[in-house]
Formats: structure tokens, C-alpha cells, sequence
């Protein structure tokens, strides 16, 4: 087909309808060459008949557990099917259609066992959900009431304090519906808005008191309305519909092979796919969700407690236990040290000849400390939501011991785009599509991507009952995404391996030009520095008016000071950071990282600015799922960014 470095021997794509011009052939999971999938692989084709299905299924295997006053407490799927059948009756009477016609109502908070027991029972009684994210701005936050007209939202005691706060004037917002007892001042502070305070024990007790039958979907029915993180603004409202939730889930389980078994700990934002998919697939194998109480610093504690038998994290977290667990290795001294270097170098070679992540001698003799940092019987792990590092990757499959699924998707597209198969050799790339899609890769000429290059490369494009149904109230803003022919140009700019898989390598949208006609794409250039050992995040700025960029970092807590003593240098974190020699040999480090990588000189850093704080989700400056925001950064660091420009270049020592 044309295609580019060998990635594995896998066959993640095959060729269903010949090229066009400017275009590669239509691609299909081979799974799926005669038709894409359109139903369950139980033959569900909507959420409604999900919950129907786990309900009736595992009435008595446990469901959900939380814990409370320190120990956990577990329901089992009889329980919950009770108390989402009281809830869904409850709020439907109190929840009315807006001017569309539709009955919307949303969901605001951290994860918690209460937040998919109003999810699915607004799936089961005609209620079309909309997840906010716990920390979106005040502006995101109105734009969404006001474009969905909802005038009840489920949420925290603290989230309708937040909700208020972001109230104008007295609006269409009519109930909030909060876990806990609301507190005198909530209550108060709810009246001067004409909102009424109820409690989710109070509507469930009306469910129990007036119960009312479920209302079936149909599967081109809209489930739910789940706003983009609004990387570049205000928020999209993506519709989506039941059967291709269902079809996503589906997907995703086809190429992980999970089952009824599992323990999941509940994390990840519900208000994101990646854990909404996540939790419905459980429960729909009839297996174990336990929810965090999402605090980060509390994370791993759970994780001991729980031990689950999956985890999900974004690269960030990843290379965060990527980083502990090279630190612990690289503290070992005599024999030890020895040993793990050799069974390092000896898993590394298994896992790039066969795909395996363990071996029989060196997980007992070297790696039985490291894996426990995810528990003692987690078998599986799934690596989303932005790219990760080859080398990342394949160090925390050997000192893991399990198998990772690298999985690509937007909210356009629930499920995933794509994901690799869980013995995959090569890291480096995203796999191939589910069998609910077909992709192809169309010419970016402006970027020089060519469907007809060596390797063929270009913008990603999706087409099939996966994709999302249009954005809300914005026919217009749909039709530049989603064209006539219902390809969904995904802005993602991806290179085709030689056995179909899939290699993310840009974003057609996020580059920048440099005064000497220059363009550098950031993305790219902050993944590759990403592997930096003193780095946790890292934002790269280029100004049309220069010719060199600039690189915002905030180091790595832990590791910044003992590389600092190293070399001479003393005090706190914050004073560090302030230390030019520190970020002037950051960005000497950046070079070597770059020229490695086969980068350019111009995509790299001329000079480096240490920053104490992590970027920030309460100030705009990235989204609930860590992607930057690189315009309201660009505000809120311009006179940093011209302090920068005007001490030119670092010069090169000579």
C-alpha cells in the first residue's frame, strides 16, 4: 500500500476502496472489510439496553465501591439498578424540555458512585446528560448553560457553589440536585438566584415514592452533549449518539479482551470519553468500579488499597512512574545494579522480538519491586489522551510486567480512533481503527504532507457510525469538521506504517511561523523534549517577528535540586528556578534531546524560563485533560515572553 517503517507483525489496517487523488486508499480493521460494525458484540445497539443488560446479568456481584469513613463499602448491581430506577423517576419530573424540544440536565463533580447512578438513570428515563468538567471557567460554564438551556444540574455541595458564583442574573437554572446536605449559606445564596437546593436523597425519594416506566432510545438518538476541553475557546458541544457509544465501548473491548473479572479504580474525570467509556464498559462486563476520591497526592495510596486489575492514566502520569522508576533502578549499586541493567537490556530485546512484557527469571529477580507500584495483579494498562514517548513507553512495559494499549481518539469519536494491539512490538505509533470506523489520509499541502509520499502521510480522516452526530446548535461550525461525504477531518496529521498502522506525528492546526519563513509545529518538538529527566511540563513559544523559540518549563520537582547540587548550586525550588545557569543548561540538554530526534535547529529552544508553578487548570492556562492552552498561555506570559526575546539566544559555550 505504500507505507513506511515496518512497526510490528500485526496488521492493523487493509485497503477497501482504491486511492483518490491527493488521498490514500479507504483503510478498514481487517476484522471488518465487508462491513463496519453497527451493534454490540452482545447485539446491543443503545446505553439503554447496556444498563438493561448488566442489570439483569450480574443482579449480585458487586458494582460499585466507595469508600466511607475510611473502609469501603460496595453495592452490588441489583442496589444500584434500584437507586438509578428511584433517581431516573425523580428527576424526570422535575426536569423539562428546552426550546429544541430536548430534556437536558448535567452532571458537575469529581468522580463518585452517585455521579453514574444520575448518568444512567437519566440514559433510562429520557434525559439527555451533559458532563461538565469540575474546572471549567466561569465563561465555559455560561456558555454551556445557555446553549443547552438546562435547568437542573446533579452535582457537589462545593460544584452549586461554583455554579452560583458563575450566575450572572436569574436565568433558566431552576434545581441543583447536590450529593451531600446543603449547608444554610448554599441555600441562601441559591434563593437570591431563584434556584432551588435538593439533595439526591430527596429525589431519589420521589422516584420511590411515584415510580414511572424507563423510556427506550433509539440508537440514532443523541445519549448525551460532551463539551471539548476548548483548547482554542469556548467549548464545543459534541452530540453523540447511543449507538455509537455503544460501538465505541466495543471497540475498545474487541482489541483489550476485559472481562467481568475486572477492578477498575475510577479516576480519570467522568466528565472525559476516555473514563465515561471506561465505566460503562465495566459495568457492562458486569465487573468492579471503585471510585477515587480523586485528591493526586492520594492516588497510589488507592491504587495499594483498591488494586486493580487495569489503569488508564494520560502520558503525564506515565512518565511520571516512568521517572520514579528509573530513579529506583539507577539507585542500586553493586550486584543489583548489574542485575538490573542486564535484565533491563534482556526484557527490552523479549519485548521488541515478541511483544511480551515479562519473562519467567527477570521479573522475580529484578522488576517483582517495580511492578508493585500499580498493585500486585494489574494485567493490563492503557496510555491516552496524547502521545507518549517510544522510550517511555517500552521501559514501563518491562518494569511493569503488562501489556499496554496505546489508544488515539477525540470527543468527536467516542471510543477510540484507533488502538494497538496489547502484544505489539514497536512502540511509536497508535495501532489501527475499531471496526465501527474506516480512515483515510488526505494531502496537506501547506505542511508538505502527501498521501503519495514515502511513507504516505497527511490529515487523518474518520468516517462510520463511531463518529459523533454534529456539534450542538452549530450546523455551520459541523460542516467545517464533518463533510458531505461524512468524513471527519480530525486535524491530526499521521504517517501510515508498512503493516497499517497509524503514527501521530502533528496537528495541522497548532503550528506557528518563524520570521525566516520557518514553520515548527510544537506539539512534536514538546513530545520529543518531554524526555527530559529534570522536566514535568513544558510549552513551547514561537513569535513570527523572531527566528528562534522560546520553551517554558516547569521542572521536576524532585529532581531538579539533586541535579542542581550536582553541579554546585543550592536552595529551594523556587529559587532554583529563578537560576539562569539552570535553565540555560536545560536548554543545552534540549539540543542533545533535539539532534537525537533528527529535529531541526530552528524547532529548538534558544533560551528556557524556569517556571515554580505547574500550569494551571484554575487559571485557564491548560484543560481538565493537560492539554496547554497555548493562546490563554501566550496572554498570561507576555511579559515574560518579551523579558525572553530581549535577552536573545543562549550562545553556545565554545
Amino acid at each position: 500500500m505504500g507505507a513506511g517503517t515496518a512497526s510490528g507483525p500485526h496488521v492493523y489496517t487493509v485497503p477497501v476502496e482504491s486511492a483518490r487523488t491527493g488521498e490514500t486508499a479507504v483503510l478498514r480493521n481487517p476484522l471488518y472489510t465487508a462491513g463496519l460494525m453497527t451493534t454490540s458484540t452482545l447485539g446491543h445497539n443503545t446505553v439503554c439496553q447496556l444498563y438493561t443488560h448488566c442489570f439483569s446479568s450480574y443482579p449480585g456481584k458487586q458494582c460499585f465501591g466507595s469508600k466511607v469513613e475510611g473502609t469501603y463499602v460496595y453495592k452490588t448491581y441489583r442496589e444500584v439498578e434500584k437507586l438509578v430506577d428511584q433517581f431516573g423517576a425523580g428527576l424526570r419530573e422535575i426536569v423539562h424540555a428546552g426550546s429544541d424540544g430536548l430534556a437536558i440536565a448535567g452532571l458537575y463533580g469529581k468522580n463518585r458512585e452517585e455521579w453514574v447512578i444520575a448518568d444512567a438513570a437519566m440514559t433510562l428515563y429520557g434525559v439527555i446528560s451533559v458532563p461538565l468538567y469540575d474546572t471549567l471557567g466561569k465563561e465555559s460554564i455560561l456558555h454551556v448553560l445557555k446553549q443547552t438551556e438546562m435547568s437542573v444540574v446533579v452535582t457537589s455541595a462545593a460544584g452549586a457553589a461554583s455554579l452560583l458564583k458563575a450566575l450572572p442574573e436569574k436565568g433558566r437554572l431552576r434545581v441543583l440536585v447536590v450529593w451531600e446536605a446543603p449547608g444554610s449559606d448554599l441555600i441562601a445564596a441559591a434563593e437570591a438566584f431563584g434556584v432551588e437546593i435538593v439533595t439526591f436523597e430527596e429525589i431519589k425519594n420521589r422516584g420511590k415514592a411515584r415510580p414511572s416506566a424507563r423510556i427506550e432510545a433509539r440508537p440514532t438518538d443523541i445519549w448525551t452533549i460532551s463539551y471539548t476541553s476548548g483548547t482554542t475557546g469556548t467549548p464545543k458541544g459534541v452530540l453523540t449518539s447511543h449507538q455509537a457509544h455503544i460501538i465505541g465501548i466495543s471497540g475498545i473491548n474487541e482489541r483489550s479482551q476485559l472481562t467481568g473479572d475486572e477492578i477498575h479504580l475510577s479516576w480519570l474525570p467522568l466528565a472525559h470519553s476516555i473514563e465515561r467509556n471506561q465505566v460503562t464498559l465495566f459495568m457492562y462486563l458486569g465487573a468492579l468500579v471503585v471510585f477515587s476520591s480523586c485528591n493526586p497526592l492520594q492516588l497510589f495510596v488507592e491504587v495499594a488499597e483498591v488494586r486493580p486489575t487495569y489503569f488508564c492514566a494520560v502520558p503525564r502520569v506515565w512518565k511520571k512512574i516512568h521517572d520514579i522508576l528509573r530513579a529506583r533502578l539507577q539507585g542500586l549499586t553493586g550486584v543489583k545494579a548489574a542485575l538490573a541493567r542486564n535484565g533491563l537490556q534482556a526484557k527490552l530485546k523479549r519485548l521488541h522480538r515478541t511483544g511480551l512484557p515479562t519473562d519467567p527469571v527477570w521479573d522475580q529477580v529484578v522488576f517483582a519491586s517495580t511492578r508493585t507500584i500499580l498493585g500486585d495483579r494489574c494485567r493490563m494498562a492503557v496510555s491516552g489522551g496524547a502521545p507518549i514517548a517510544q522510550e517511555v513507553l517500552d521501559f514501563l512495559k518491562v518494569t511493569l510486567c503488562i501489556p499496554f494499549l496505546e489508544g488515539y481518539g477525540q470527543t468527536e469519536c467516542p471510543g477510540c480512533i484507533c488502538l494497538t494491539h496489547p502484544r505489539e512490538t514497536a512502540s511509536g505509533h497508535v495501532g489501527g481503527p475499531s471496526g465501527g470506523l474506516e480512515l483515510k489520509l488526505v494531502d496537506v499541502p501547506e505542511l508538505e504532507f502527501f498521501a503519495s509520499s514515502q511513507p504516505p502521510s497527511g490529515e487523518v480522516c474518520i468516517r462510520g457510525p463511531l463518529t459523533f452526530s454534529g456539534y450542538y446548535k452549530a450546523p455551520d461550525l459541523t460542516g467545517t469538521v464533518k463533510d458531505r461525504e461524512g468524513w471527519v477531518h480530525t486535524g491530526d496529521i499521521a504517517t501510515l506504517l508498512d503493516n497499517g498502522a497509524i503514527k501521530i506525528i502533528d496537528r495541522r492546526k497548532v503550528i506557528f511561523k518563524l520570521s525566516q519563513g520557518e514553520y515548527v509545529a510544537p506539539e512534536k518538538v514538546e513530545r520529543v523534549l518531554s524526555n527530559c529527566p529534570l522536566l514535568s511540563q513544558v510549552w513551547l513559544y514561537g513569535d513570527s517577528l523572531q527566528d528562534y523559540c522560546l520553551a517554558f518549563v516547569v521542572p521536576d520537582e524532585m529532581a531538579l535540586p539533586k541535579w542542581a547540587a550536582a553541579v554546585g548550586l543550592q536552595g529551594d525550588f523556587a529559587s532554583l528556578c529563578r537560576e539562569q545557569r539552570l535553565a540555560d543548561a536545560i536548554a543545552g540538554q534540549f539540543e542533545e534531546l533535539g539532534k537525537a530526534a533528527g529535529l531541526m535547529s530552528f524547532e529548538l529552544p534558544k533560551r528556557v524560563r524556569l517556571l515554580e508553578r505547574p500550569f494551571s487548570i484554575e487559571l485557564d492556562q491548560i484543560t481538565p485533560t493537560l492539554k496547554v492552552k497555548r493562546e490563554f498561555l501566550k496572554k498570561y506570559f507576555q511579559r515574560e515572553i518579551e523579558e525572553e526575546y530581549a535577552k536573545g539566544p543562549v550562545k553556545k559555550s565554545k
